[in-house]
């Protein structure tokens, strides 16, 4: 209760002012005139009365003060006030407040875009239940890593205890007809499990069905969301029609719902199909058609990455003992890892964000050192003010609790700015990922799409990108405002300080040993960004004169799949040839 009675007296205070200071006035006159009346009519002349009256009360000014002083809200009051003296400092000097809210909110907005795919690609969950349970299983060959092929994946879908499941893909490109007009798509052949695995259920329709995963079986397909409103116009009775997929009739039973995000950040089928895996797992079944799995599972509660991965090389060792000898001598030198999907999906972008972000907060201290600076020689500037601010009564606190609000309001425009600056960015950045789906699906262009490949659809500004802007403008407030808070708010020799304003204004050795400072962690953190770009343009430089062994100047290079009844013969594929390079 007294908590509440203090903050409904604060807000009185400070949202009824006039009136309550209205209310003092009279109280603090009432009381002079009754100490005055009395002094009257004790025989005290009129006028010694009243300054008899006023001196024992202690001056008028002086009670209304300590009354002030005593209310609930004033420290609010006196914030109140420093921010709109500091408002009128920075208007008076549009110079300095530019320079430094554009330094700095440059700073804070590069800071903030490369922390938002940081965050979207190292730190934010998957959008999957218990996404921290998912591992991505595969095989590394010296000196390259690969996929599962679908024999492997099967006996590992039978035989690995420390998942629950074990899910997979595979993917292509292929012709849709019978819908309008032809259309390349991106079809990935899934296992049932794989979609309830990662917790999706389709928006219309059905999923696919457990006996429904065996070759030959029935011919069923699921869409995008993205397809679906592209292609077929968001049109919900498009379930239970039939298209032609590389010309195989196929019955789509199901659209997937608009949130889900494919686990792959260089694939984001139209189409899914069922992989049609055999259960064959025999050695022999390596010579029949195979295919390579990308295979995801779902770690059981209490197993570690690295138990799992034990068991699967385990497993796989076993394996490659009963196969023929051309097979066992080169699968004995890989190696099977086990690791969460997350890293596996970061891959090699988790280097170069981690070098970007630390280059843009290299950038970031050099603002903050160049807007210190600046504070400086405005508190050099300024000492004179400080000193006859301090001769009339305003404490070291005070004066130094003002110039922390002047860097305070500062970082409060910087931070507006920056993440003014991180939300064009990101959403130039999201904006490129769509348009770049929209022109292409290929797999190339989504692994060489700039600027992080289909990651960049999911980065953006949310409510932890806002929390690192406004821990960063407070981290930069301190930095830049207390050096020149405590050199400039600090003098305690006032007498020297007033007498030395009117005749010179210079930094004492103190400042400028701390700009010389600051200059110094300015100059070294640009001289090791100077050296990083080298690098960068020599590598670059190096790439550009690569020699292939072969002239490429004015030379395009193509793909073209055939695939479908018309194209199954060798003869015809040979005549398409004929017929597209004439």
């Amino acid at each position: 209760m007294r908590l509440w009675y203090r903050f409904t007296s604060a807000l009185r205070n400070i949202f009824r002012r006039p009136q309550i200071e209205s209310q003092l006035d009279d109280e603090v006159r009432t009381y002079v005139d009754m100490v005055t009346d009395e002094k009257i009519a004790k025989g005290i002349p009129t006028e010694e009365a009243r300054r008899q009256a006023l001196a024992e009360c202690g001056g008028v000014k002086q009670v209304r003060q300590a009354v002030r002083e005593g209310r609930a809200g004033t420290s609010i009051e006196r914030l109140w006030q420093d921010v709109r003296y500091t408002l009128r400092q920075l208007s008076r000097n549009p110079a300095f407040t530019w320079t430094a809210v554009i330094t700095l909110g440059l700073g804070i907005g590069a800071t903030t875009s490369i922390f938002s795919a940081v965050y979207a690609l190292l730190v934010r969950p998957l959008p999957y239940p218990q996404s921290d349970q998912l591992a991505y299983i595969s095989a590394e060959f010296i000196p390259e890593a690969g996929e599962l092929v679908s024999p492997e994946f099967v006996a590992a879908q039978q035989g690995l205890k420390s998942f629950l499941q074990v899910a997979g893909y595979w993917s292509t490109s292929s012709n849709l007809t019978g819908a309008g007009d032809p259309v390349r798509v991106d079809w990935a052949g899934i296992t049932a499990n794989f979609l309830p695995m990662l917790g999706i259920r389709p928006q219309f329709g059905r999923g696919f069905l457990d006996d429904e995963e065996r070759p030959g079986g029935p011919a069923v397909i699921l869409l995008s969301d993205r397809f679906w409103r592209s292609y077929f116009h968001a049109d919900p009775s498009v379930v239970g029609k039939s298209v032609a997929i590389d010309g195989k009739q196929q019955t789509i039973i199901g659209v997937l719902p608009p949130h889900f995000s494919f686990p792959d950040f260089a694939l984001e089928p139209q189409v899914y199909g069922l992989a049609d895996l055999d259960s064959d797992t025999s050695p022999a079944a390596m010579g029949k058609n195979v295919f390579f799995m990308h295979a995801i599972g779902r770690l059981r509660p209490g197993v570690s990455m690295q138990q799992a991965q034990a068991e699967v090389q385990s497993l796989f060792l076993v394996r490659s003992q009963s196969y023929p000898a051309f097979l066992a001598s080169y699968w004995a030198k890989r190696r099977m890892v086990v690791q969460s999907l997350q890293t596996h999906l970061a891959g090699d972008d988790r280097s170069p964000l981690l070098i970007l972000l630390a280059c843009v907060t290299a950038v970031l201290l050099i603002a903050c050192a160049n807007v210190a600076n600046l504070q400086m020689a405005r508190a050099v500037s300024r000492r004179h003010e400080m000193a006859v601010r301090g001769a009339l009564g305003a404490s070291r606190y005070r004066l130094i609790r003002q110039s922390l609000v002047e860097s305070l309001t500062l970082s409060a425009l910087n931070a507006a700015l920056g993440f003014g600056i991180a939300w064009v960015t990101t959403t130039l950045i999201r904006r490129t990922g769509n348009v770049a789906d929209s022109l292409s699906s290929g797999r190339e262009t989504q692994i060489l799409r700039l600027p992080l490949g289909k990651i960049s659809t999911a980065i953006h500004v949310d409510g932890w990108v806002l929390a690192l802007t406004i821990g960063l403008a407070l981290v930069t407030a301190l930095l830049f405002g207390t050096a020149p808070a405590l050199s400039g708010a600090a003098d305690a020799d006032l007498r020297n300080a007033l007498q030395s304003g009117a005749q010179r204004i210079t930094a004492g050795r103190q400042q400028r040993f701390m700009r010389h400072a600051l200059l110094v962690l300015e100059v070294g953190l640009a001289v090791v960004l100077l050296c990083c770009a080298g690098l960068l343009m020599r590598s670059f430089v190096n790439v550009l004169r690569y020699e292939n062994g072969f002239d490429s100047t004015h030379t395009l290079t193509g793909t073209v799949l055939l695939s479908g009844k018309r194209y199954q013969s060798p003869e015809a594929a040979r005549k398409f040839a004929e017929q597209l390079l004439s």
